[in-house]
């Protein structure tokens, strides 16, 4: 993590909830290491503060490194949480994706996680080889590690809030377009539902083309990804690049979906594709004015349903 100092600081204090921070090293540019005279941990709060040795002056960029470990929970929890579903021949499969909002990043890493607080994430993922990895940003090539584990390295991020942060990890297979402005727009779901993603990643593709079309802001990214899970505590998050829903929303089988599964479908999808305009791009300040994301997307909705579908406006 790279910090730039504003104002001369004796100490600094980062979010952290059910971590186990090991060990932090403290450097400056020159590389040469910042004595740190203490750390503590206030749990009620999830706040972990780092006191340095002497006080450090604006103008001041440290390069802070931390150990650390943290739990996978449950999708009630949120966080970095499992989930799973069971194919026709009573398998059971494992993934494991993130929800943070609202103030769950601190779960995962030690941030400032409030949502004025904006930054460059780079993330690199070590998992199994027979399953796909996906983030916010499209994904660089695997390094294989043997043993049945690959790495992989993706582009950082545009500067955005700790809450927006996603990364998931599953048997997932995919159906993609690539839009009008040159957008890849992949729907994702898990084996046996190759079918069922090709109305998610058209529609898609097509929101997302007229949102960029209305604002006169293209997508700030390569990629956009729409991801079925099996479990989800909400209708869907709209992580940027990385939106996840639960899969009763936009997994739908081709021979037996109604007009109203599609247009409920077309809604969630817009509603989550404008808020990476009204959310992501431009972000509220702290959490008690999130509804204002929402009211932006629940507008931009409808109006990105029309735009996307011109011959069914009128019964949208």
């Amino acid at each position: 993590m790279s910090i730039i100092v504003k104002k001369t600081i004796s100490e600094f204090t980062l979010n952290a909830l059910n971590l186990n921070i090991t060990s932090i090293e403290l450097r400056n540019l020159l590389q040469l290491p910042v004595p740190v005279k203490d750390t503590k941990m206030y749990k009620k709060i999830h706040q972990f503060t780092i006191v340095f040795a002497e006080p450090q002056r604006a103008g001041t960029v440290l390069r802070l490194s931390m150990k650390y470990t943290g739990l996978i929970n449950s999708y009630f929890d949120g966080g970095l949480y499992y989930t799973h579903y069971t194919d026709l021949k009573g398998e059971l499969h494992w993934m494991v994706a993130t929800q943070l909002s609202s103030f769950a990043a601190r779960a995962v890493f030690p941030c400032m996680d409030e949502p004025a607080y904006k930054a460059v994430f780079h993330l690199e993922l070590i998992y199994p080889s027979a399953h796909v990895a996906l983030a916010n940003t499209k994904e660089n090539n695997p390094v294989d590690l043997g043993n049945g584990w690959s790495k992989v390295t993706f582009p950082p991020t545009p500067v955005m809030s700790t809450y927006l942060l996603a990364f998931t990890v599953g048997p997932y297979v995919s159906s993609s377009v690539v839009n009008q402005d040159g957008t890849l727009v992949r729907a994702w779901g898990w084996e046996g539902q190759e079918d069922f993603l090709h109305f998610t990643a058209e529609t898609a593709g097509k929101c997302l083309y007229q949102m960029g079309l209305y604002t006169g802001i293209k997508f700030p990214m390569e990629k956009c990804d729409h991801l079925a899970n099996p479990q989800f505590p909400a209708g869907a998050m709209e992580n940027f690049g990385l939106v996840i829903y639960k899969y009763q929303r936009v997994s739908l089988n081709p021979k037996t979906m109604t007009t109203l599964d599609k247009v409920e479908a077309t809604r969630v999808i817009c509603h989550e594709v404008s808020h990476q305009w009204f959310g992501n791009l431009v972000t509220a300040q702290y959490w008690d004015e999130l509804f204002m994301n929402e009211g932006f997307a629940t507008y931009f909705q409808r109006l990105l349903m029309a735009r996307a579908f011109p011959s069914e406006a009128s019964f949208i």
